[in-house]
Protein backbone atom coordinates (compact mmCIF):
# COMPACT_ATOMS: atom_id res chain seq x y z
CA UNK A 1 0.00 0.00 0.00
CA UNK A 2 1.49 3.19 -0.88
CA UNK A 3 2.11 5.16 1.52
CA UNK A 4 3.08 9.18 0.88
CA UNK A 5 5.55 11.50 2.47
CA UNK A 6 4.60 14.05 4.33
CA UNK A 7 5.61 17.85 2.34
CA UNK A 8 6.49 15.85 -0.38
CA UNK A 9 4.62 17.03 -3.79
CA UNK A 10 4.20 14.31 -7.01
CA UNK A 11 5.98 14.69 -10.22
CA UNK A 12 4.55 13.87 -12.94
CA UNK A 13 6.98 13.49 -16.25
CA UNK A 14 6.20 15.70 -19.31
CA UNK A 15 6.61 13.57 -22.56
CA UNK A 16 9.69 15.22 -25.05
CA UNK A 17 9.62 15.42 -28.80
CA UNK A 18 12.17 13.66 -30.43
CA UNK A 19 15.41 16.28 -31.35
CA UNK A 20 16.95 14.98 -34.76
CA UNK A 21 19.33 18.23 -34.95
CA UNK A 22 18.09 20.04 -37.83
CA UNK A 23 18.61 23.23 -35.79
CA UNK A 24 22.08 22.15 -35.44
CA UNK A 25 22.41 21.74 -38.99
CA UNK A 26 20.54 25.36 -39.77
CA UNK A 27 23.37 26.86 -37.78
CA UNK A 28 26.45 24.98 -40.03
CA UNK A 29 24.44 26.03 -43.25
CA UNK A 30 24.49 29.62 -42.01
CA UNK A 31 27.77 29.74 -40.84
CA UNK A 32 29.04 28.28 -43.94
CA UNK A 33 26.86 30.47 -46.04
CA UNK A 34 28.60 33.54 -44.40
CA UNK A 35 31.84 32.61 -45.05
CA UNK A 36 31.05 31.77 -48.85
CA UNK A 37 29.29 35.47 -48.78
CA UNK A 38 32.46 37.23 -47.44
CA UNK A 39 34.92 35.03 -49.39
CA UNK A 40 33.26 35.70 -52.37
CA UNK A 41 32.79 39.07 -51.61
CA UNK A 42 36.41 39.66 -50.97
CA UNK A 43 37.47 38.15 -54.15
CA UNK A 44 34.91 39.88 -55.99
CA UNK A 45 36.10 43.22 -54.32
CA UNK A 46 39.66 42.15 -55.12
CA UNK A 47 38.62 41.02 -58.79
CA UNK A 48 37.22 44.40 -59.56
CA UNK A 49 39.72 46.61 -57.85
CA UNK A 50 42.07 45.52 -60.87
CA UNK A 51 39.70 45.05 -63.53
CA UNK A 52 37.80 48.21 -62.98
CA UNK A 53 40.90 49.85 -61.97
CA UNK A 54 41.87 53.52 -63.60
CA UNK A 55 44.91 53.27 -65.36
CA UNK A 56 47.20 56.39 -66.79
CA UNK A 57 49.37 54.71 -69.10
CA UNK A 58 48.90 52.25 -72.21
CA UNK A 59 51.58 49.61 -71.61
CA UNK A 60 49.69 48.97 -68.43
CA UNK A 61 46.67 49.38 -69.55
CA UNK A 62 47.22 46.63 -72.26
CA UNK A 63 49.05 45.01 -69.67
CA UNK A 64 46.00 44.69 -67.09
CA UNK A 65 43.73 43.45 -70.29
CA UNK A 66 45.76 41.17 -71.94
CA UNK A 67 46.48 39.90 -68.18
CA UNK A 68 42.36 39.23 -67.59
CA UNK A 69 42.12 37.26 -70.77
CA UNK A 70 44.77 34.57 -69.93
CA UNK A 71 43.29 33.79 -66.24
CA UNK A 72 39.61 33.87 -67.98
CA UNK A 73 39.67 30.41 -67.82
CA UNK A 74 40.91 29.99 -63.73
CA UNK A 75 38.21 32.68 -63.23
CA UNK A 76 35.26 30.72 -64.30
CA UNK A 77 36.71 27.86 -62.28
CA UNK A 78 36.43 29.75 -58.87
CA UNK A 79 32.91 30.27 -59.66
CA UNK A 80 32.73 25.99 -58.68
CA UNK A 81 34.89 25.93 -55.80
CA UNK A 82 33.28 25.90 -52.36
CA UNK A 83 34.51 29.53 -50.72
CA UNK A 84 33.36 28.66 -47.80
CA UNK A 85 36.67 26.88 -47.12
CA UNK A 86 40.09 28.46 -46.73
CA UNK A 87 42.09 26.67 -48.89
CA UNK A 88 39.74 27.42 -51.89
CA UNK A 89 39.73 30.70 -51.01
CA UNK A 90 43.79 30.57 -50.84
CA UNK A 91 43.46 28.82 -54.17
CA UNK A 92 41.35 31.46 -55.71
CA UNK A 93 43.82 34.46 -54.52
CA UNK A 94 46.62 32.72 -56.31
CA UNK A 95 44.94 33.99 -59.78
CA UNK A 96 45.50 37.50 -59.38
CA UNK A 97 49.16 37.23 -58.60
CA UNK A 98 49.80 38.79 -61.84
CA UNK A 99 48.26 42.30 -60.99
CA UNK A 100 49.92 42.22 -57.31
CA UNK A 101 53.16 41.35 -58.50
CA UNK A 102 53.99 43.57 -60.60
CA UNK A 103 55.00 46.56 -59.27
CA UNK A 104 54.68 48.89 -62.25
CA UNK A 105 51.04 48.42 -62.30
CA UNK A 106 50.32 48.81 -59.12
CA UNK A 107 52.36 52.29 -59.47
CA UNK A 108 49.98 53.13 -62.07
CA UNK A 109 47.09 52.27 -60.06
CA UNK A 110 48.22 54.07 -56.83
CA UNK A 111 49.55 57.16 -58.96
CA UNK A 112 46.02 57.13 -60.68
CA UNK A 113 43.56 57.11 -57.92
CA UNK A 114 45.89 60.13 -56.43
CA UNK A 115 45.57 61.98 -59.60
CA UNK A 116 41.71 61.98 -59.32
CA UNK A 117 41.26 62.49 -55.83
CA UNK A 118 43.38 65.44 -56.00
CA UNK A 119 42.20 66.71 -59.12
CA UNK A 120 38.23 65.98 -57.54
CA UNK A 121 39.53 67.93 -54.21
CA UNK A 122 41.27 71.18 -56.33
CA UNK A 123 38.25 71.19 -58.45
CA UNK A 124 35.91 71.34 -55.45
CA UNK A 125 37.31 74.59 -54.33
CA UNK A 126 35.86 76.36 -57.48
CA UNK A 127 32.40 75.24 -56.48
CA UNK A 128 32.80 75.76 -52.35
CA UNK A 129 30.58 78.62 -50.92
CA UNK A 130 33.57 79.38 -48.50
CA UNK A 131 35.39 82.63 -49.85
CA UNK A 132 38.95 81.35 -48.57
CA UNK A 133 38.45 77.87 -49.87
CA UNK A 134 37.35 79.48 -53.09
CA UNK A 135 40.70 82.46 -53.01
CA UNK A 136 42.98 78.83 -53.32
CA UNK A 137 41.45 77.81 -56.64
CA UNK A 138 42.84 79.07 -60.47
CA UNK A 139 43.35 77.33 -63.58
CA UNK A 140 47.50 77.37 -63.64
CA UNK A 141 47.11 74.87 -60.80
CA UNK A 142 44.37 72.32 -62.68
CA UNK A 143 46.76 72.78 -65.81
CA UNK A 144 49.96 72.07 -63.90
CA UNK A 145 47.91 68.82 -63.25
CA UNK A 146 46.87 68.06 -66.33
CA UNK A 147 50.67 68.56 -67.46
CA UNK A 148 51.96 66.41 -65.06
CA UNK A 149 49.48 63.34 -65.92
CA UNK A 150 50.82 63.72 -69.70
CA UNK A 151 54.76 63.42 -68.46
CA UNK A 152 53.70 60.06 -66.33
CA UNK A 153 51.77 58.76 -69.35
CA UNK A 154 54.80 59.66 -72.01
CA UNK A 155 57.81 58.42 -69.39
CA UNK A 156 59.46 55.42 -69.62
CA UNK A 157 58.53 52.65 -67.39
CA UNK A 158 61.64 53.11 -65.25
CA UNK A 159 61.28 56.67 -65.01
CA UNK A 160 57.36 56.65 -64.00
CA UNK A 161 58.90 54.40 -60.81
CA UNK A 162 60.28 56.97 -59.71
CA UNK A 163 57.26 60.16 -60.47
CA UNK A 164 55.85 61.85 -57.12
CA UNK A 165 52.54 61.85 -56.67
CA UNK A 166 50.39 64.91 -58.11
CA UNK A 167 49.86 67.51 -55.72
CA UNK A 168 47.29 70.43 -56.06
CA UNK A 169 48.99 73.83 -55.88
CA UNK A 170 47.10 76.53 -53.55
CA UNK A 171 46.85 80.04 -54.72
CA UNK A 172 48.03 82.68 -52.92
CA UNK A 173 47.37 86.15 -53.69
CA UNK A 174 50.89 88.14 -53.75
CA UNK A 175 49.63 91.76 -53.96
CA UNK A 176 46.99 90.92 -50.91
CA UNK A 177 50.05 89.47 -48.68
CA UNK A 178 52.20 92.28 -49.84
CA UNK A 179 49.35 94.86 -48.71
CA UNK A 180 49.54 93.45 -45.13
CA UNK A 181 53.02 93.36 -45.00
CA UNK A 182 53.22 96.72 -45.84
CA UNK A 183 50.64 97.41 -42.83
CA UNK A 184 52.67 95.32 -40.37
CA UNK A 185 55.71 96.77 -40.90
CA UNK A 186 54.99 100.54 -40.73
CA UNK A 187 58.01 100.87 -43.58
CA UNK A 188 57.74 104.91 -44.52
CA UNK A 189 60.49 107.01 -45.89
CA UNK A 190 60.70 111.37 -44.97
CA UNK A 191 63.23 112.99 -46.89
CA UNK A 192 63.58 116.67 -47.20
CA UNK A 193 66.81 118.10 -49.64
CA UNK A 194 67.11 121.45 -51.09
CA UNK A 195 68.44 121.88 -54.98
CA UNK A 196 69.58 125.26 -54.28
CA UNK A 197 66.60 127.50 -54.51
CA UNK A 198 63.62 125.28 -53.54
CA UNK A 199 63.52 123.11 -49.97
CA UNK A 200 62.05 119.67 -51.66
CA UNK A 201 60.08 117.15 -49.22
CA UNK A 202 58.33 114.28 -49.87
CA UNK A 203 57.37 111.35 -48.19
CA UNK A 204 57.10 107.32 -49.56
CA UNK A 205 56.73 107.47 -53.75
CA UNK A 206 59.86 106.37 -55.67
CA UNK A 207 62.39 106.96 -52.50
CA UNK A 208 59.86 103.92 -50.75
CA UNK A 209 59.95 101.74 -53.83
CA UNK A 210 63.30 99.92 -53.80
CA UNK A 211 63.71 99.50 -49.62
CA UNK A 212 59.87 98.49 -49.81
CA UNK A 213 60.14 95.68 -52.86
CA UNK A 214 63.33 93.82 -50.74
CA UNK A 215 61.33 94.07 -47.48
CA UNK A 216 58.71 92.48 -49.59
CA UNK A 217 61.26 89.75 -51.30
CA UNK A 218 63.27 89.03 -48.13
CA UNK A 219 59.46 87.85 -46.30
CA UNK A 220 57.22 86.60 -49.22
CA UNK A 221 60.35 84.30 -50.57
CA UNK A 222 60.43 82.74 -47.08
CA UNK A 223 56.95 81.67 -47.26
CA UNK A 224 56.66 78.02 -48.84
CA UNK A 225 53.16 78.57 -50.40
CA UNK A 226 53.95 81.69 -52.27
CA UNK A 227 57.43 79.86 -53.63
CA UNK A 228 55.10 77.12 -54.74
CA UNK A 229 52.97 79.50 -56.49
CA UNK A 230 55.73 80.50 -58.60
CA UNK A 231 57.15 77.62 -59.36
CA UNK A 232 54.08 76.60 -60.68
CA UNK A 233 54.01 79.18 -62.97
CA UNK A 234 57.62 78.79 -64.11
CA UNK A 235 56.41 74.98 -64.81
CA UNK A 236 54.03 76.03 -67.03
CA UNK A 237 56.24 78.45 -69.18
CA UNK A 238 58.50 75.73 -70.24
CA UNK A 239 55.33 73.66 -71.16
CA UNK A 240 53.36 75.74 -72.71
CA UNK A 241 56.61 76.52 -74.89
CA UNK A 242 57.39 73.16 -75.66
CA UNK A 243 53.43 72.09 -76.54
CA UNK A 244 53.27 75.80 -78.98
CA UNK A 245 56.82 74.86 -80.78
CA UNK A 246 57.04 71.43 -80.67
CA UNK A 247 55.90 71.23 -84.44
CA UNK A 248 58.61 74.12 -85.29
CA UNK A 249 61.52 72.73 -83.61
CA UNK A 250 60.44 68.51 -85.02
CA UNK A 251 58.60 67.41 -81.29
CA UNK A 252 58.11 68.82 -78.05
CA UNK A 253 61.44 67.19 -76.28
CA UNK A 254 63.52 69.41 -78.88
CA UNK A 255 61.39 72.28 -77.99
CA UNK A 256 61.52 72.26 -74.33
CA UNK A 257 65.60 71.84 -74.96
CA UNK A 258 65.27 75.04 -76.90
CA UNK A 259 63.46 76.73 -74.18
CA UNK A 260 66.04 75.57 -71.31
CA UNK A 261 68.97 76.83 -73.92
CA UNK A 262 67.70 80.28 -74.43
CA UNK A 263 66.35 80.69 -70.57
CA UNK A 264 69.79 79.22 -69.06
CA UNK A 265 71.87 82.08 -71.01
CA UNK A 266 69.41 84.70 -70.28
CA UNK A 267 69.19 83.76 -66.64
CA UNK A 268 72.77 83.45 -65.94
CA UNK A 269 73.82 86.95 -67.09
CA UNK A 270 70.31 88.36 -65.69
CA UNK A 271 71.55 86.84 -62.18
CA UNK A 272 75.07 87.84 -62.55
CA UNK A 273 74.13 91.77 -63.14
CA UNK A 274 71.34 91.83 -60.25
CA UNK A 275 74.03 90.31 -58.03
CA UNK A 276 76.61 93.14 -59.01
CA UNK A 277 74.30 96.09 -58.47
CA UNK A 278 73.21 94.25 -54.69
CA UNK A 279 76.97 94.45 -53.96
CA UNK A 280 77.03 98.09 -55.25
CA UNK A 281 74.23 98.97 -53.03
CA UNK A 282 75.58 97.43 -49.73
CA UNK A 283 78.75 99.46 -50.82
CA UNK A 284 76.99 102.38 -51.00
CA UNK A 285 74.87 101.97 -47.90
CA UNK A 286 78.29 101.01 -45.77
CA UNK A 287 79.59 104.60 -47.03
CA UNK A 288 76.65 106.50 -46.11
CA UNK A 289 75.88 104.69 -43.13
CA UNK A 290 79.69 105.54 -42.44
CA UNK A 291 79.27 109.37 -43.05
CA UNK A 292 76.63 109.57 -41.06
CA UNK A 293 78.26 108.17 -37.91
CA UNK A 294 81.00 110.48 -38.49
CA UNK A 295 78.39 113.44 -38.88
CA UNK A 296 77.24 111.97 -35.22
CA UNK A 297 80.25 111.68 -33.49
CA UNK A 298 81.36 115.21 -34.94
CA UNK A 299 77.62 117.00 -34.22
CA UNK A 300 76.78 115.16 -31.03
CA UNK A 301 73.33 113.34 -30.76
CA UNK A 302 70.70 114.51 -33.91
CA UNK A 303 67.39 112.60 -33.92
CA UNK A 304 67.42 113.93 -37.49
CA UNK A 305 70.56 111.90 -38.42
CA UNK A 306 69.85 108.65 -36.17
CA UNK A 307 66.55 108.46 -37.79
CA UNK A 308 68.35 108.33 -41.00
CA UNK A 309 70.92 105.96 -39.37
CA UNK A 310 68.21 103.93 -38.51
CA UNK A 311 66.36 103.80 -41.82
CA UNK A 312 70.09 102.93 -43.68
CA UNK A 313 71.22 100.19 -41.62
CA UNK A 314 67.79 98.52 -41.82
CA UNK A 315 67.36 99.05 -45.86
CA UNK A 316 70.94 97.42 -45.87
CA UNK A 317 69.69 94.54 -44.14
CA UNK A 318 67.46 93.88 -46.71
CA UNK A 319 69.75 94.46 -48.98
CA UNK A 320 71.99 92.12 -47.97
CA UNK A 321 69.00 89.21 -47.23
CA UNK A 322 68.81 89.53 -50.63
CA UNK A 323 72.57 89.74 -51.56
CA UNK A 324 73.03 86.15 -49.28
CA UNK A 325 70.38 84.57 -51.99
CA UNK A 326 71.82 85.99 -55.47
CA UNK A 327 75.16 84.47 -54.30
CA UNK A 328 73.61 81.34 -53.89
CA UNK A 329 72.24 81.63 -57.22
CA UNK A 330 75.65 82.66 -58.94
CA UNK A 331 77.67 79.87 -57.07
CA UNK A 332 75.30 77.32 -58.12
CA UNK A 333 75.85 78.17 -61.68
CA UNK A 334 79.71 78.55 -61.49
CA UNK A 335 79.62 74.79 -59.91
CA UNK A 336 77.20 72.99 -62.27
CA UNK A 337 79.19 72.40 -64.76
CA UNK A 338 79.69 68.64 -65.65
CA UNK A 339 81.36 66.44 -68.70
CA UNK A 340 77.84 65.59 -69.58
CA UNK A 341 77.10 64.64 -73.65
CA UNK A 342 75.29 66.98 -75.97
CA UNK A 343 71.29 67.28 -76.44
CA UNK A 344 69.46 66.92 -79.66
CA UNK A 345 69.37 70.36 -80.32
CA UNK A 346 73.29 70.42 -80.43
CA UNK A 347 73.52 72.40 -77.33
CA UNK A 348 75.65 71.32 -74.12
CA UNK A 349 74.17 70.49 -71.47
CA UNK A 350 75.94 72.20 -68.73
CA UNK A 351 74.50 69.77 -65.95
CA UNK A 352 74.51 65.91 -65.55
CA UNK A 353 71.13 65.51 -66.40
CA UNK A 354 68.11 66.92 -67.96
CA UNK A 355 66.12 67.07 -64.93
CA UNK A 356 68.42 68.63 -63.20
CA UNK A 357 68.91 71.45 -66.04
CA UNK A 358 64.89 71.77 -65.79
CA UNK A 359 65.34 72.45 -61.77
CA UNK A 360 67.79 75.09 -62.58
CA UNK A 361 65.59 76.88 -65.10
CA UNK A 362 62.05 76.95 -63.66
CA UNK A 363 63.70 78.34 -60.30
CA UNK A 364 65.60 80.75 -61.94
CA UNK A 365 62.29 81.62 -63.76
CA UNK A 366 60.30 81.66 -60.71
CA UNK A 367 62.72 84.16 -58.99
CA UNK A 368 61.91 86.41 -62.05
CA UNK A 369 58.41 86.13 -62.22
CA UNK A 370 58.52 86.80 -58.67
CA UNK A 371 60.89 89.88 -58.56
CA UNK A 372 58.11 91.59 -61.20
CA UNK A 373 55.22 90.49 -59.36
CA UNK A 374 56.90 91.63 -55.69
CA UNK A 375 58.19 95.06 -57.93
CA UNK A 376 54.89 95.69 -59.03
CA UNK A 377 52.93 95.62 -55.89
CA UNK A 378 56.49 97.75 -54.17
CA UNK A 379 55.19 100.81 -56.70
CA UNK A 380 51.53 100.23 -55.86
CA UNK A 381 51.46 100.48 -52.09
CA UNK A 382 54.71 103.07 -52.03
CA UNK A 383 52.35 105.55 -53.08
CA UNK A 384 49.94 105.33 -50.09
CA UNK A 385 50.75 108.51 -47.79
CA UNK A 386 52.98 110.09 -50.44
CA UNK A 387 53.33 113.55 -49.78
CA UNK A 388 55.59 116.07 -52.16
CA UNK A 389 56.06 119.61 -50.92
CA UNK A 390 58.28 122.27 -52.53
CA UNK A 391 58.97 125.64 -50.60
CA UNK A 392 61.57 128.29 -51.25
CA UNK A 393 64.62 128.09 -49.59
CA UNK A 394 64.88 130.83 -47.13
CA UNK A 395 68.94 131.16 -47.34
CA UNK A 396 68.57 131.02 -51.31
CA UNK A 397 65.59 134.10 -50.65
CA UNK A 398 68.00 135.93 -48.75
CA UNK A 399 70.93 135.24 -50.97
CA UNK A 400 68.97 136.52 -53.92
CA UNK A 401 67.18 139.94 -52.08
CA UNK A 402 71.11 140.50 -51.75
CA UNK A 403 72.08 139.79 -55.65
CA UNK A 404 69.01 141.73 -56.78
CA UNK A 405 70.10 144.92 -54.60
CA UNK A 406 73.50 144.40 -55.59
CA UNK A 407 72.83 144.76 -58.88
CA UNK A 408 70.71 147.91 -58.45
CA UNK A 409 73.69 149.44 -56.47
CA UNK A 410 75.82 148.64 -59.56
CA UNK A 411 73.45 150.14 -61.84
CA UNK A 412 72.72 153.28 -60.25
CA UNK A 413 77.02 153.70 -59.60
CA UNK A 414 77.70 153.12 -63.28
CA UNK A 415 74.72 155.46 -64.67
CA UNK A 416 76.33 158.63 -61.79
CA UNK A 417 79.39 158.40 -63.68
CA UNK A 418 78.41 157.73 -67.36
CA UNK A 419 75.67 159.40 -69.53
CA UNK A 420 73.93 156.78 -71.81
CA UNK A 421 76.10 157.64 -74.62
CA UNK A 422 78.53 155.37 -72.48
CA UNK A 423 80.69 158.55 -72.16
CA UNK A 424 81.89 160.00 -68.52
CA UNK A 425 79.58 162.73 -67.62
CA UNK A 426 81.76 166.16 -66.94
CA UNK A 427 81.18 168.58 -64.66
CA UNK A 428 81.66 172.07 -64.13
CA UNK A 429 85.13 173.14 -62.42
CA UNK A 430 85.35 176.23 -60.10
CA UNK A 431 85.81 178.70 -62.91
CA UNK A 432 82.71 177.32 -64.81
CA UNK A 433 84.43 175.25 -67.81
CA UNK A 434 83.42 171.59 -67.80
CA UNK A 435 86.14 169.27 -67.15
CA UNK A 436 86.61 165.85 -68.35
CA UNK A 437 86.55 163.29 -65.39
CA UNK A 438 89.07 161.13 -67.26
CA UNK A 439 92.45 163.01 -66.31
CA UNK A 440 90.69 164.22 -62.82
CA UNK A 441 93.41 162.96 -60.44
CA UNK A 442 90.93 162.59 -58.03
CA UNK A 443 89.23 159.95 -60.38
CA UNK A 444 90.07 156.51 -58.71
CA UNK A 445 89.09 155.34 -61.75
CA UNK A 446 91.34 156.80 -64.35
CA UNK A 447 93.22 154.39 -66.97
CA UNK A 448 90.95 151.49 -65.58
CA UNK A 449 87.56 150.12 -66.92
CA UNK A 450 85.03 152.27 -67.30
CA UNK A 451 82.82 150.36 -65.35
CA UNK A 452 82.60 149.01 -61.79
CA UNK A 453 84.41 145.45 -61.05
CA UNK A 454 80.85 144.48 -61.16
CA UNK A 455 79.22 145.29 -64.33
CA UNK A 456 75.36 145.72 -64.69
CA UNK A 457 73.07 142.92 -66.47
CA UNK A 458 72.98 145.30 -69.45
CA UNK A 459 74.81 146.40 -72.59
CA UNK A 460 75.49 150.04 -72.14
CA UNK A 461 73.95 152.21 -75.20
CA UNK A 462 76.47 153.25 -78.02
CA UNK A 463 76.44 156.50 -80.35
CA UNK A 464 76.38 155.71 -84.09
CA UNK A 465 80.19 156.05 -85.13
CA UNK A 466 81.45 159.34 -87.05
CA UNK A 467 83.39 157.64 -90.36
CA UNK A 468 84.81 161.22 -91.45
CA UNK A 469 86.21 162.15 -88.07
CA UNK A 470 85.94 159.26 -85.71
CA UNK A 471 83.84 161.59 -82.93
CA UNK A 472 84.41 164.90 -82.31
CA UNK A 473 85.16 164.97 -78.53
CA UNK A 474 88.02 166.07 -76.87
CA UNK A 475 90.27 165.88 -73.85
CA UNK A 476 89.66 168.78 -71.67
CA UNK A 477 90.70 167.74 -68.27
CA UNK A 478 93.46 170.32 -67.08
CA UNK A 479 94.93 172.39 -69.95
CA UNK A 480 95.62 169.49 -72.36
CA UNK A 481 93.82 170.09 -75.18
CA UNK A 482 95.04 167.15 -77.20
CA UNK A 483 92.19 165.42 -78.86
CA UNK A 484 91.67 161.69 -77.68
CA UNK A 485 91.86 159.45 -80.80
CA UNK A 486 88.55 156.95 -80.62
CA UNK A 487 87.55 154.25 -82.61
CA UNK A 488 84.52 154.29 -84.97
CA UNK A 489 82.20 153.68 -82.16
CA UNK A 490 83.45 156.80 -80.29
CA UNK A 491 85.26 154.74 -77.77
CA UNK A 492 89.27 155.81 -76.78
CA UNK A 493 92.05 153.51 -78.06
CA UNK A 494 93.73 151.87 -75.51
CA UNK A 495 90.95 152.09 -72.91
CA UNK A 496 89.41 148.88 -71.62
CA UNK A 497 85.73 147.98 -73.48
CA UNK A 498 83.17 145.68 -72.49
CA UNK A 499 80.65 144.45 -75.12
CA UNK A 500 79.21 141.37 -76.74
CA UNK A 501 80.93 138.99 -78.21
CA UNK A 502 78.87 137.31 -80.68
CA UNK A 503 81.27 134.25 -81.36
CA UNK A 504 80.82 133.28 -77.40
CA UNK A 505 77.91 134.32 -77.22
CA UNK A 506 78.61 136.60 -74.57
CA UNK A 507 79.51 139.71 -72.66
CA UNK A 508 83.66 140.18 -72.95
CA UNK A 509 86.34 142.74 -71.34
CA UNK A 510 89.44 143.37 -73.14
CA UNK A 511 91.65 146.33 -74.55
CA UNK A 512 90.38 148.69 -77.42
CA UNK A 513 93.33 148.49 -80.44
CA UNK A 514 90.73 151.17 -82.00
CA UNK A 515 89.22 147.78 -84.27
CA UNK A 516 85.41 147.82 -84.46
CA UNK A 517 85.21 144.33 -83.45
CA UNK A 518 82.50 143.79 -81.27
CA UNK A 519 79.58 145.87 -82.05
CA UNK A 520 77.93 146.36 -78.96
CA UNK A 521 74.58 147.36 -80.95
CA UNK A 522 73.86 143.95 -82.08
CA UNK A 523 73.90 142.29 -78.20
CA UNK A 524 71.01 140.96 -76.90
CA UNK A 525 68.71 143.28 -75.62
CA UNK A 526 68.47 143.48 -71.62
Amino acid sequence: MGTYLQGVQSIIPSLQPHDNGLNVVANLLQLKQSQYDSNYKSLNKFYGQYYYADLTRKDNIEKRDNTIKQIDFDLKRIAGLDLSLEQNVQQAMQVFRPFYEDTSLMKDMAWTKNFNNTLGSAEGLNKSTDLKQKEQYWDEGIQALQYKRKEFMEATPEEAMSFENPVYTPYVNVQKKSAEIFKDSGISMDISDTDGKYIIRQKNGDILTEPLSKLLQSQLSADPMVKAVYDTKAYLNRKKFAAANAEKFGGEKQAEMKYLEDAYGKMKKATEARHADYQDSSKAYDAKIEDIKKQINAKGKDPILERQLKQYESNKQINDEVLASLSEQVERFNNAYSSSGNTSTGWHNPYKDINTLRYIVDNSMSNDLFSDDVMIAASELSKRGMVRDVKADPFAIIEMRHANRMAEINKQAYYDKYDYDGQLKTKKSSGGKKTNTTNNSNDNNSGNSPFNPIVPNIAPPVPEPNPNTGGNNTNTGGNNTTPVKKDSWGRPEGSNWYGWDPDKGKYTEGKNKGKNKLPIKEGPKV
